[in-house]
């Protein structure tokens, strides 16, 4: 499950339990995170996206750490209002 800033979780399809749960990573949604995480061979990518900041991080499906994370490029955005750079 992932809820952008509200947090994310891997859970155990057969009763629920929580296997990790990661409430660190934030950006100011404005309107509410939307988002479709891919699953990657043993990686959880996500991204992020606020006003604030915009990232992709990729996680260790089993674990919950992070094995790689990378800004969108602030060039690209820099000349526009905070509500146009989330996607």
């Amino acid at each position: 499950m992932h809820f952008g800033s509200y947090g994310t979780a891997c859970l155990r399809t057969n009763d629920g339990s929580v296997v990790w749960k990661r409430t660190d990573m934030k950006c100011d949604h404005v309107q509410g995170p939307g988002s479709s995480p891919i699953i990657y061979k043993n990686l959880l990518i996500l991204h992020l996206e606020g006003v604030d900041i915009q990232y992709i991080v990729a996680l260790n499906k089993k674990t919950g750490k992070t094995v790689w994370m990378k800004e969108r490029p602030k060039e690209c955005y820099d000349k526009l209002e905070p509500i146009g750079k989330k996607t």
